[in-house]
């Protein structure tokens, strides 16, 4: 069986931490993004065996997506925004793809700092507390982020 094909694109904090948590459950994973990234990313990527490319969305990699991780900073009409959702590529964001995962608490809050970049931005935005389905609180019961 292959694994599910993921397509990262951004490579901030948030879509570095995305793309290793997608590694570490097993996703073939390719991360994108437009601008330069940041060398301590690339070593992260490098890391774990990440591909990646900087300065560019090959379209032809990204719509071999089974599923787009995408960066808030990118525009849902953006080029290759269009052409994925003209393919029925699911598009979602770093957030959502951590907190459908069941093994978020696991792996992002217990598991031996090889997730700092995606858990140094969840820690950053979010409360800590989970519901017993996974998904994210405030005190008010509310889930908020700012990016």
């Amino acid at each position: 069986m292959t694994a599910k094909r993921i397509v990262v694109l951004g490579a901030g904090e948030s879509g570095t931490g995305a793309a290793i948590l997608a590694k570490v459950k097993g996703f073939d994973v390719w991360l994108s993004d437009m601008g330069k990234i940041a060398p301590k990313y690339k070593e992260k990527l490098d890391q774990y065996n990440i591909e990646w490319e900087e300065g560019q969305h090959t379209e032809e990699k990204v719509l071999m997506a089974d599923e787009v991780i995408k960066s808030p900073g990118i525009p849902d009409n953006a080029p290759i925004m269009l052409k994925v959702a003209s393919k029925n590529i699911p598009v979602i964001s770093e957030i959502e793809f951590a907190v459908s995962e069941d093994f978020v608490e696991k792996y992002i809050f217990e598991y031996d700092d090889k997730l700092n970049p995606f858990r140094n931005f969840l820690n950053s935005n979010f409360e800590e507390s989970f519901s017993e389905h996974g998904n994210f609180k405030s005190k008010n019961n509310v889930v908020s982020y700012t990016f």
